[in-house]
C-alpha cells in the first residue's frame, strides 16, 4: 500500500515496510510461532529542514513489539540497518521507548537486536532528546527487568551505551536465536521471580573422575560440574582470567564464576574483577544463587576488587565457595571467603590458602637462619597455616573434599536452600 501526503509543496511517498528485512526476520526466529503482535508498524520519520525525501518507509528503521518464547511473554525492538543506516531519529528513538515502558509495567524482560549507525544528524536536538530518554529508561529497568541485547550490525555512538547497560550483551552468529530462548527459559523474567527448577536427567551424585587434572582451568570445572556439563558463558572476549556464566544444578539456574588461572598465571586482573562483580549484580538482582571457584596467587586493581566485595555482599542469595587450587594473600579474603558472606566453603584435599608463600614467611620470621632450618619451618608453616586442615580447624571452610566429590556436595549445600525458592509466574 503506498499513501501520499503534502509537505511544504512537495509530495512524500510512505512505502509499506519490506516485509522479508532482516530485522523483523531476527524477531521471528526467536518468538513462538504465530505470537509476535507488532506495535508502531506505520509511524514515519519526522520531516525536517534538513530531511525532506520524496520516499520513507513505515517503521522508521526499527520494528518493535511483543510476543513469547517458550510461552513467556518478551517485549522486542530490532532495528533496520537497511533504513538510514539504523539510525537513532525522534519517532525510532519513541518506539523504542514507549516498548521500555510497556516491558516494565508488564514485567517482562525486553530483547534488542542493534543495528545502528547512531544519531539521525538530520533530526538534530530531537534525536538527542529520544537517547536520554532511553538511557533513563534502560538505567529504570535495570533495577526491574531482565535485558539482553545482541550486536546484529553496527553499534555506533549513542547505541553503545545502550549495549554497555543492557544486563547481558550477545553477538550475532549463526547460534544467536537459540542462545536468546535458552536464556530466556532459563532466568527469571523480572526482580520479583526466582530461577525455576526445572527436570534433571543428569545423576545428583555423579563421580567426576579426573576432576582434580583440570585444576587451573576454572571453565571446565565449571562444566564438569553443572548438569549434563551444561555452560552457558558470558563475556569470553574481556577479563579472561576470570569466568562467568549460567550453569544448572538439580534443574535450576545457578551463577558461576571461576578464576581462570592457567590463562593468567594465578593473576586477577581489574578487568576479570569488574566483568566478575557485574555478573554478580545480575544474579542478585534475579534471585540467581552463586557458585565461585577459586584458584589465585595474586591480583591487580584495589579498586576494582573492592567493586567485588560490594557486589558479594550486597548480593543476598545462596552463595558457595569452593577453594580448587592455591589462592595467596588477601586474594582469599576477597574471592567469595566466609568473611565476605559465603554460606559454604568447600576446599579441595589438594588445596591450600597462605597469607604468603611459606618459604618467604619462614625467611621473615628467621632472617638469619640457613637454608636447610627455612625450608623445615617453611614446611611446618605449610601444614599449620596453609593446608585445608588448617582452614577446617579454625571453621573457614566446612568440608574437605575429593575433587571427584565435589558435585554431590555443591548440590547438597544448595538444597539446603530449596525452602527460599519461589514459584515463576
Amino acid at each position: 500500500m503506498i499513501a501520499k501526503f503534502k509537505n511544504g509543496g512537495q509530495k512524500m511517498i510512505v512505502t509499506e515496510r519490506n516485509s522479508t528485512t532482516k530485522a523483523l526476520r531476527r524477531i521471528r526466529q526467536i518468538l513462538d510461532s504465530g505470537s509476535f503482535m507488532e506495535i508502531g508498524e506505520h509511524i514515519t520519520a519526522r520531516l525536517t529542514d534538513f530531511y525532506t525525501p520524496e520516499k520513507v518507509e513505515a517503521s522508521d528503521g526499527v520494528i518493535t513489539g511483543y510476543g513469547t518464547i517458550g510461552g513467556h511473554l518478551v517485549y522486542v525492538f530490532s532495528q533496520d540497518g537497511e533504513v538510514m543506516g539504523g539510525s537513532f531519529g525522534e519517532m525510532h528513538g519513541r518506539k523504542i521507548n514507549r516498548l521500555y515502558r510497556l516491558a516494565i509495567k508488564a514485567k517482562a524482560p525486553v530483547i534488542g537486536f542493534l543495528d545502528s549507525s547512531g544519531l539521525r544528524v538530520e533530526e538534530g536536538l530531537d534525536s538527542l532528546d529520544a537517547f536520554g530518554q532511553l538511557y533513563a529508561l534502560e538505567a529504570e529497568a535495570s533495577r526491574q527487568i531482565l535485558q539482553i541485547m545482541a550486536i546484529c550490525g553496527s553499534c555506533s555512538g549513542g547505541m553503545t551505551v545502550v549495549a554497555d547497560m543492557a544486563d547481558i550483551v550477545l553477538s550475532d552468529s549463526e547460534h544467536l536465536s537459540d542462545q536468546i530462548r535458552t536464556l530466556i527459559d532459563l532466568l527469571p523474567a523480572n526482580a520479583s521471580q526466582y530461577p525455576e527448577q526445572g527436570p534433571c536427567s543428569d545423576d545428583l551424585n555423579r563421580q567426576l573422575s579426573g576432576l582434580e587434572k583440570k585444576r587451573g582451568d576454572g571453565r571446565e570445572i565449571l562444566r564438569a560440574l553443572s548438569d549434563m556439563n551444561f555452560f552457558f558463558e558470558l563475556k569470553q572476549s574481556c577479563g579472561r582470567d576470570m569466568i562467568i556464566g549460567f550453569m544448572r544444578l538439580n534443574g535450576t539456574a545457578v551463577g558461576g564464576i571461576a578464576t581462570q588461572a592457567i590463562d593468567s598465571g594465578g593473576k586477577i586482573s581489574p578487568e576479570g574483577f569488574e566483568k566478575a562483580a557485574a555478573f554478580i549484580d545480575l544474579c542478585g538482582k534475579l534471585h540467581i544463587p552463586l557458585l565461585t571457584v577459586t584458584d589465585a596467587k595474586r591480583f591487580e586493581g584495589s579498586q576494582q576488587a573492592g567493586r567485588l566485595v560490594k557486589a558479594l555482599t550486597a548480593a543476598s542469595v545462596p552463595k558457595i565457595n569452593l577453594i580448587a587450587g592455591e589462592i595467596l594473600g588477601s586474594g582469599y579474603s576477597i574471592l567469595n571467603s566466609k568473611g565476605v558472606g559465603a554460606d559454604y566453603v568447600f576446599i579441595w584435599d589438594c588445596g591450600a590458602v597462605s597469607l604468603i608463600d611459606p618459604l618467604q614467611a619462614a625467611e621473615i620470621l628467621y632472617p638469619q637462619a640457613e637454608l636447610a632450618f627455612l625450608q623445615k619451618r617453611a614446611e611446618d608453616y605449610r601444614k599449620t597455616h596453609c593446608s585445608p586442615m588448617a582452614l577446617a580447624r579454625h571453621g573457614y571452610v566446612d568440608k574437605i573434599i575429593k575433587p571427584e566429590d565435589s558435585r554431590k556436595f555443591i548440590l547438597g549445600a544448595f538444597e539446603t536452600f530449596a525452602n527460599t525458592r519461589e514459584v515463576r509466574q
